[in-house]
């Protein structure tokens, strides 16, 4: 013989109950323009330094005195990137971008997470 169940909130009478708000979680962004809106121009603060994206597709910042150069590019839903600091190259890689309030995730075509930022 089965257990009857109590179903908690199923009368009609009970008053609802409000829930809090659901917890801000990193969105996808997909748009070229919303990304040259939301980053370029701006301070990207990593754990080892700053780093801009230039409109002309550039890069700048500093990286304990050595300024990243390379070029970026956005590419069919997805930030691309060839770029070096001071003596470490990067390979041209493109990444998936996620947005939460005023930080970045940079995500590999892996699934992996390549490095997060705040944006300033």
């Amino acid at each position: 013989m089965l257990p009857l169940l109590a179903l908690a909130g199923c009368a009609d009478d009970e008053e609802e109950t409000e829930l809090p708000p659901a917890p801000s979680v990193f969105a996808p962004l997909t748009d070229g323009q919303t990304f040259r809106e939301t980053v370029v121009g701006k301070d990207l603060l990593f754990n080892s330094g700053v780093m801009v994206l230039n409109a002309d597709g550039s890069f700048g910042g500093n990286f304990d005195g050595d300024v990243p150069t390379g070029q970026w590019f956005w590419q069919d839903g997805t930030f691309c990137r060839e770029l070096t600091i001071g003596t470490r190259r990067f390979e041209r890689e493109c990444q998936r971008i996620l947005l939460k309030d005023d930080r970045v995730q940079f995500v590999r075509e892996d699934g992996s997470l390549s490095s997060v930022a705040t944006i300033q």
